[in-house]
């Protein structure tokens, strides 16, 4: 007998190693498969710490290993900044004073990343 294995989609296996023929492979025992994160309600906070720094806070979801912080500047389009954050409430650094942005968060896990949430907007210090 054989069996066949389909790499299609993203797995996470364990496995069993068998001989065949002075060759060792590995089939699947339990095979189960991650899911890229869904876009969920993070309930974000946006809070101006200082002129160029924003504190956000957002409700952690169970499978996810880190979040992507994306900021946006409505009015200049060259602006686009990615923080990766493991943790809320988080930091945003490297932002202009007296400046409003818009906020929105990706979670990523092992199969990939969520698109990004709603954006929050904020405005840093003078």
């Amino acid at each position: 007998s054989h069996q066949t294995l389909c790499l299609c989609l993203p797995h996470i296996w364990g496995h069993r190693q068998f001989h065949v023929n002075e060759i060792f492979l590995k089939i699947p025992t339990y095979p189960f498969y991650v899911a890229a994160p869904k876009v969920l309600d993070y309930n974000i906070t946006v809070t101006p710490k200082d002129s160029t720094t924003v504190e956000m806070e957002f409700v952690p979801i169970a499978g996810v290993n880190r979040y992507i912080i994306r900021s946006l500047d409505p009015a200049d389009p060259t602006f686009f900044k990615e923080d990766e954050v493991t943790s809320s409430p988080a930091e945003v650094t490297g932002l202009t004073p007296f400046t409003k942005y818009e906020f929105s968060i990706m979670s990523v896990n092992d199969a990939g990343k969520s698109q990004p949430t709603l954006p929050v907007t904020a405005k840093t210090r003078m």
